[in-house]
């Protein structure tokens, strides 16, 4: 997805951003660099700004550098209420104990990033980046007020694009604001992001139902995901307010037993509803013919290619 000049690129900027002398900054470095960590909003903003120029000023691996700490931050927040759950999805964070730190830590982070942003003196990317903070936060209000036994695919799709996808859309603006790409190009590499942002999370929720264990963590935190929401909505009566007391404190077995009723109808309603926003996201990448595309999209469509899609 990324070159290895780039990832170093962006490792130096995220090491020099990170300097100070606060708790947890080594592990955050260490989880961002040094773990298996994906740069999924990096690799959209360097992508699309090489649609309009070659070479990288340093202050794009700065932006770039900046939608990282702005995700990291966003995992620390969500998951303030699931500590076990902070832990897996941040394993080198060993030191990270209890709801205050990652609380605080998160909200160090996001003042970092903002102050990073100032220094680059560019309006339009601390507008777009601001966008995506609030959308993140309005996502998350909404995920937390419609718990998963009680929500529907459509809305379970809202959190994703505003908690999961803005800050992916952002990264495409933004490098499309550093390559100099007019306001139109700009909205259409945005919503590209957002499309392609969606179907990776709904990626991720098809490789959970092969995963008991993660299951058994999704399940438990209440939290959207999709497959699950469509099979309650399937669900009528005496069955469904059975099985909302069974996921409420879902057993080993009742895992199991929803592993095989979600590896089902579930499992392929949500492939058809990641294809779907696959095909919208190509369908914009289409309309730039102009521009040299084609490794935008191989390298965005690659990873989802074990899916069929």
């Amino acid at each position: 997805m990324l070159f290895d000049s780039e990832i170093q690129k962006i490792n130096s900027a995220i090491k020099t951003n990170l300097q100070g002398p606060v708790p947890f900054l080594s592990d955050i470095i260490r989880y961002l660099i040094d773990s298996h960590y994906t740069p999924h909003r990096s690799f959209l903003l360097l992508r699309c700004f090489e649609l309009f120029q070659s070479e990288q000023p340093e202050a794009v691996y700065h932006t770039a550098s900046t939608l990282e700490l702005l995700h990291v931050a966003s995992v620390l927040h969500r998951n303030i209420t699931e500590t076990n759950q902070t832990r897996r999805q941040m394993k080198s964070l060993d030191s990270l104990w209890g709801n205050e730190a990652s609380l605080l830590l998160g909200d160090y982070l996001l003042s970092i990033s903002f102050q990073i942003l100032t220094r680059l003196e560019q309006i339009d990317i601390l507008q777009c980046v601001s966008w995506a903070t609030r959308s993140i936060a309005r996502g998350q209000i909404l995920e937390v007020s419609e718990r998963a036994v009680q929500g529907d695919p459509e809305k379970c799709l809202q959190v994703y694009s505003e908690k999961d996808a803005s800050l992916l859309a952002a990264a495409a603006k933004c490098g499309a604001i550093w390559g100099g790409a007019n306001r139109n190009f700009q909205e259409q590499l945005m919503t590209f992001g957002e499309k392609w942002g969606v179907a990776l999370v709904l990626k991720n929720d098809l490789q959970i139902l092969d995963d008991p264990q993660r299951l058994h963590e999704k399940i438990s935190s209440k939290l959207s995901f999709f497959p699950l929401i469509v099979w309650l909505g399937d669900l009528k009566g005496a069955e469904l307010e059975e099985w909302q007391k069974k996921i409420d404190k879902p057993s080993e077995k009742v895992i199991l037993d929803l592993k095989g009723k979600l590896n089902r109808g579930p499992k392929e309603k949500t492939l058809l509803v990641m294809q779907k926003f696959l095909g919208e996201a190509r369908k914009i990448l289409f309309q730039f013919p102009d521009f040299e595309i084609r490794k935008l999209h191989e390298a965005s469509f690659s990873q989802f290619r074990t899916q069929n899609a």
